[in-house]
Parts: C-alpha cells; sequence; structure tokens
C-alpha cells in the first residue's frame, strides 16, 4: 500500500510514526492531522534525567555526566515506540502507551520516598512490595485502555507534546542558568613559591612513597565513645602498636567532605576562596577544583612524585586530571546511581538480584572498598616515589558489611538501628585498614612509606538546614575524627595530639623535604548553609570543649 494511505481495516505505518506523523483519520481533517507530531514519548524520557540533573547541578555534577544517561533513557524510548507503533499499527497509541510507562517507570522512586512510613488499614503502603505491585497494575491498566481506546487521541497528542515540551525545554533553561550563575573555579588556595628538597634525592636515592587513606565519615574515639556507646581504643591501641602516631584529640577542619578535601589537600584554610567569590554563593566550583588541582599533588609531582589516586563514587574523587593513574572500580556514575534509584527497575533488581555487581548498589559497594583496598596495597610495588590517595566512601552508608566483611541483605540491615549498622561496617573498616597498614610495612624497614589514615568527618544524622547554631551534641559528633600517621627515619615528627588535617602535609613536607611551612593554628569552621558555602563561622572553643579535647 501506498505511505501514508489508509484502508479500511487497516493502518499504514509510515515512518514518520515513529516520532512523527500519525495517519490521518478519514474526513476533512485527514490533512490537519497527518502531520501531527508523535514527540511525547522521547520527551517524557528526557524530562526525568534532565530535572534530576539540574536538581544536583549546584552539587558540582559535571555536564559530561549527563549525555550517556540521557542517550541511553530516550534511545530505549525510541526504540520501545518503535517497536509499539508496530505491533498496535498506530502511533498516537503507541506513544500514549509509552508515555504512561516512562512516567510511571521514572516516578516510582519518588512515589516510594512519599509513602515511606506510610499505613493504611494496616498494610505497609510505602513498601517496595506494595508500591511494585500497585505500579505493575497501573502499567498494564494503562496499556490495555490505550490499546482498547477506540478515540481519535489527535488532541491527546497535541496536549501532551506542549506539555512534555515544556518540561524539558524549563529543565534546560534551569540548566544553563545554573551553568552561568555557578561563576568561575579555580584552585585559589596557593601556598606560594615552595619547593622541595629531599636527601633522599640528593644522596641517589627515592623518597618514601607516600599513602593518604581518607576515610568518609569515620567518627573519632570521642564520639564513638559518647554517642555510640562504642569504645574504638583497641584499634587505635592496634595501630600505635605498628607504629603510627595517634591523634586522639584531633579534628576535622570543616563539616563537610568538599571543604575538608580542600583543606588538607592545599594545606589552607579557605577564606582565600571567600575572597575571590564571596561568601553568598553555592557554586562549588573553587572547592572541587581545589580537590582535583591541588598545591600537594603540585609539589610532590615536582619532585618527581608519580600520582595514583584511587577513585570513589563521589564526583570530585571519582578521578583526578593530574593522576599519572586513575583507578576506579567502575558501574553507575553519582549521577547515573542516583537517576536509577527513582526508577521501579530498582526495587525489581533488589528483590531479583538481577546483574547484582551493576543493578545492585549495595554488592557494588561490597565489592568496590575491597576493590579499593587491595589497589592501595597493589601500588606498593610501583617503581619510583610514589604518591597515592585514596577515597574510601565507609564506614559511610550504604551499610552493607557487617563486622566480619559479610555482605549484609537490606533486610538485616533495616532491622537494625543506624547506629548498629553504622558500627558493624565500622569494625570491618578497622580491620582492611589494620591489614593494609601491615601490609605497607611489610618490606625492608628502610622502604617504608609515609601513611596518613584520616576522616574528612564525622556521621551526621541527617542534613542540617543550617551549619550554625547547631547543637553541642551534634558538633561533638561531627568534628572529631580519626587521624593517624606513620613517619618512618623521623626522630622529631613533630605531631601532637590535637592536629587537624590542614596541618597534616605541613609535617610532612616539612620533615622530609624541608618545605619550611609553619604549622596553622588547628581550627574548626561552620558555612552558614548550601546558600553561603564560604561564608565561615569559626567555632573552634565549642568543638573543644564539647569533644572533650
Amino acid at each position: 500500500m501506498g505511505s501514508g494511505e489508509r484502508h479500511e481495516g487497516t493502518v499504514a505505518v509510515d515512518v514518520r510514526e515513529l516520532g512523527a506523523a500519525e495517519p490521518s483519520e478519514e474526513g476533512s481533517d485527514q490533512h490537519r492531522n497527518r502531520r501531527r507530531i508523535v514527540a511525547h514519548p522521547l520527551l517524557f524520557a528526557a524530562f526525568p534525567v534532565l530535572y534530576l540533573f539540574a536538581d544536583n547541578l549546584p552539587n558540582g555534577l559535571p555536564l559530561g555526566q549527563l549525555a550517556r544517561p540521557l542517550a541511553f533513557v530516550v534511545g530505549l524510548t525510541a526504540i520501545l515506540f518503535a517497536v509499539l507503533s508496530l505491533l498496535l499499527r498506530n502511533a498516537r497509541k503507541a506513544g500514549l502507551a509509552v508515555s504512561a510507562l516512562v512516567v510511571l517507570f521514572f516516578s516510582y522512586g519518588y512515589a516510594s520516598r512519599l509513602a515511606r512510613g506510610w499505613s493504611v488499614g494496616g498494610v505497609d503502603v510505602g513498601s517496595d512490595g506494595f508500591l511494585t505491585v500497585m505500579w505493575e497494575i497501573l502499567a498494564v491498566a494503562s496499556v490495555a485502555w490505550v490499546v482498547g481506546t477506540r478515540r481519535r487521541l489527535a488532541d491527546s497528542t497535541l496536549i501532551l507534546n506542549v506539555v512534555s515540551a515544556g518540561l524539558v525545554a524549563m529543565n534546560l533553561l534551569t540548566i544553563g542558568f545554573l551553568q552561568l550563575q555557578a561563576g568561575p573555579g579555580g584552585n585559589y588556595l596557593s601556598v606560594g613559591d615552595v619547593v622541595l628538597h629531599s636527601s633522599a634525592s640528593a644522596a641517589g636515592e627515592d623518597p618514601p612513597d607516600i599513602y593518604y587513606v581518607m576515610l568518609e565519615d569515620y567518627a573519632g574515639a570521642s564520639a564513638l565513645r559518647g554517642q555510640f556507646g562504642f569504645d574504638n581504643e583497641p584499634f587505635l591501641d592496634e595501630l600505635a602498636a605498628r607504629g603510627l602516631y595517634v591523634a586522639r584529640e584531633s579534628t576535622a577542619n570543616y563539616p563537610i567532605t568538599l571543604l575538608s578535601l580542600a583543606s588538607s589537600l592545599n594545606m589552607q584554610y579557605l577564606d582565600p576562596i571567600t575572597r575571590v567569590v564571596g561568601s553568598s554563593t553555592r557554586n562549588p566550583k573553587p572547592a572541587i577544583a581545589s580537590v582535583q588541582d591541588s598545591e600537594v599533588v603540585r609539589l610532590l609531582k615536582g619532585s618527581g612524585y608519580n600520582y595514583v589516586h584511587i577513585g570513589s563514587w563521589w564526583v570530585p574523587t571519582t578521578s583526578n586530571p593530574d593522576a599519572d593513574e586513575n583507578v576506579r572500580f567502575g558501574g553507575f556514575s553519582e549521577f547515573s546511581t542516583a537517576l536509577y534509584q527513582t526508577t521501579a527497575l530498582w526495587p525489581i533488581a533488589s528483590r531479583f538480584r538481577l546483574f547484582p555487581n551493576t543493578l545492585d548498589v549495595r554488592t557494588r559497594e561490597w565489592n568496590r572498598l575491597q576493590f579499593q583496598f587491595d589497589q592501595i596495597a597493589r601500588t606498593r610495588e610501583a617503581p619510583g616515589p610514589t604518591f597515592v590517595f585514596a577515597h574510601i566512601m565507609a564506614p559511610h552508608a550504604p551499610y552493607v558489611f557487617d563486622r566480619n566483611g559479610r555482605l549484609v541483605t537490606p533486610q538485616v540491615a533495616k532491622g537494625r538501628s543506624e547506629e548498629e549498622n553504622y558500627l558493624e561496617q565500622l569494625q570491618f573498616v578497622n580491620q582492611k585498614v589494620l591489614d593494609l597498614v601491615d601490609e605497607l610495612l611489610s618490606g625492608p624497614e628502610d622502604s617504608r612509606p609515609i601513611i596518613i589514615v584520616q576522616s574528612d568527618e564525622g556521621p551526621y544524622p541527617g542534613d542540617p538546614k543550617s551549619w550554625e547554631g547547631l547543637p553541642p551534641e551534634t558538633l561533638a559528633r561531627k568534628f572529631p575524627i580519626l587521624n593517624a600517621y606513620f613517619l618512618p627515619g623521623v626522630d622529631e615528627p613533630g605531631l601532637y595530639p590535637t592536629i587537624t588535617p590542614v596541618n597534616s602535609f605541613r609535617v610532612v613536607l616539612d620533615r622530609y623535604f624541608e618545605a619550611d611551612l609553619p604549622l596553622l593554628p588547628d581550627q574548626n569552621f561552620v558555612f552558614q548553609d548550601v546558600s553561603h558555602l564560604y561564608k565561615f563561622t569559626d567555632v573552634t572553643d565549642q568543638v573543644r570543649i564539647d569533644a572533650g579535647t
């Protein structure tokens, strides 16, 4: 039959139907309807990706993380639309069915969070079991209605095209506006013209390897004892028995990872950023640039060190452009994982353990941590002086380890309190740290590396609207950290119980490379809120009192 023609009892399938024109209905509106585009399935597919990206863009997501999930989602939707158009021989019906399925698919995660904890007539309507059944019923009912309807759907197609195009346009404009509003990036935390001189290099030998292991949300001993009822002293004693200096009264300089790492990797407080970009901004780019293009790396690479970066799933430390070797576990990006968790595939894949190493976040994180520790140990054999930075997202959630390293099922995790899950994971991390230290120190004494095992901050139960005026118990939980050093061959390492991360590499570079970087006062700062990321308030006195230091 000719392209675009209609014969009684059949509907022609025009190539224009696949995102183009539906064959016309008989009657006077034939020409007008023939060219009505069925675009809404692809636009509705793009909308949740763009919306989630726009919502998280102020947190520093790079534009590069948008392209792959957007192309993947729109591409799969186009394939589904093409197949249904061929099966139904009606592009409008196929488009309406696909749009309904897309909306249901991407709304599941939001509905789950909204309904969490709700109970109606004794039924937990927020449970995955209940919601997945409801979503399956809605999906079947929607498709059945579309297939069975005798409506022409021309006006519905037009309305859905306009609505979906508007949603996409608004989010594209939001992304563009946020990109322009974000302002400048760049590292403003230079320590000046510092030159490193190594006595080992002068003697024709390699200076020691340096390992900087950053553990996420690892609470200090005082917080674990006072707020978790957990005695971590046996672990700290084990570190000390291996020759590490444990700064038992150490505290974080800043209460969030981004600011904490920007400070420690540049050996500076962050006031220079405030002076450049101001305090009334949520632009994370300068802090991210300070993490990814740090003074510590610049100085060490300038002195002949190779830089091995053991990446996490968190965007600023996933990889590093200055690294000679980026080591990544792989899998979804942080944004793709967040997008996946909004879909109806998330509970189904978890329930039936579909592709667990890819789709099951818990299994993936269980494997990732062990991979990271293995890769840190592997670098021990790397030739030449090596600087290794590893950001390990534990004992931070998700809580996937018990104290013996077994994978914790979601059901078991839900049956425990947040504190119980945290302590189980922390105890396994303790063992992995001890094993790693043993491995790194297993060689000849004159080849032992510098080791810093440190946490960026302690855990916080929730996300405060403002960091100013927090109660004492929150500061006492958030600021005390783990901070331990192995500095081989140094008679007077210059370490002390209250040393904070801003001074860690000032000590290392001074003792081993004659950097002549004086120690800074050990201080603690909070920022006002996410819209005033660099508006800092000194809470040092309060932290010292609350932490008992």
